[in-house]
Parts: structure tokens; C-alpha cells; sequence
């Protein structure tokens, strides 16, 4: 999540790309461009999803549980100034992100919407 926030906000990250500052005055910080080539990068899209997986997913079991998914819901809603998620919220963003039904998010299947909030970032 913090890297997520770190390209929205233009702060340090460990990705070459965002760690670029702008030259000159006139050429100022642009994080939809940044959004655009992690998009163009499967290599940094992969990057990008397991070190907010690793996040999220804080028993390290290599899944992430309806907790963790909640935890994350939450904060997000907080650092978004909106009410938190309820549970019919997490059931339906879990059973949305687990494609293969066992109750949990796997790393693949959290890359589907570590995609889809940069497609989403990128359009605004």
C-alpha cells in the first residue's frame, strides 16, 4: 500500500522510476506518467504487487486472509477520509479477488487489483 501511495504522492520508493526528480522547475513531478510506464512493465507491475502484497499479507503466510484484506481495507478508507469497509464489503472484494475459491488471495490473484488500481490511477 505505501507504494501505491509513494507513486501518487512523489515520494522515494525502490522503483528506479520513482525515485526520478524532476530536472528543472518546469518540468514537474508527473505520477501518471510513472502510473503509464509501470503499466508498459510486467517486470514492475510484478515488483509493484508483491511489495504491497508483502504488506498486506503480515503472517507472512504467503496468502492473504480475510484479516489482512480487511486491515487493508480499512487503511485505505481511512487515508481516503472515508468510513471504513463493512464486512459485506471485504466478503465481496475477497470473493471477488479469489479466482480459485479457497478463501484466500495468492499473490497472483492480488496482482489482478494492483493492476486494476493503476489502470484506475492512470485515468484520473
Amino acid at each position: 500500500m505505501s507504494q501505491l501511495r509513494t507513486i501518487w504522492a512523489g515520494k522515494k520508493s525502490h522503483l528506479p522510476l520513482a525515485n526520478k526528480q524532476p530536472a528543472v522547475a518546469c518540468f514537474p513531478y508527473n505520477p501518471m506518467a510513472e502510473i503509464q510506464e509501470i503499466l508498459a512493465d510486467k517486470v514492475k507491475v510484478w515488483e509493484l504487487t508483491k511489495e504491497v502484497f508483502d504488506e498486506v499479507d503480515t503472517d507472512h503466510s504467503g496468502q492473504i486472509e480475510a484479516d489482512e484484506l480487511k486491515a487493508m481495507l480499512v487503511k485505505i478508507a481511512k487515508d481516503a477520509e472515508m468510513p471504513p469497509p463493512s464486512q459485506s464489503d471485504v466478503d465481496g472484494v475477497l470473493k471477488a479477488l479469489d479466482s480459485d475459491g479457497n478463501g484466500t488471495i495468492s499473490l497472483s490473484e492480488f496482482q489482478v487489483l494492483i493492476y486494476e488500481v493503476l489502470v484506475a490511477l492512470s485515468s484520473q
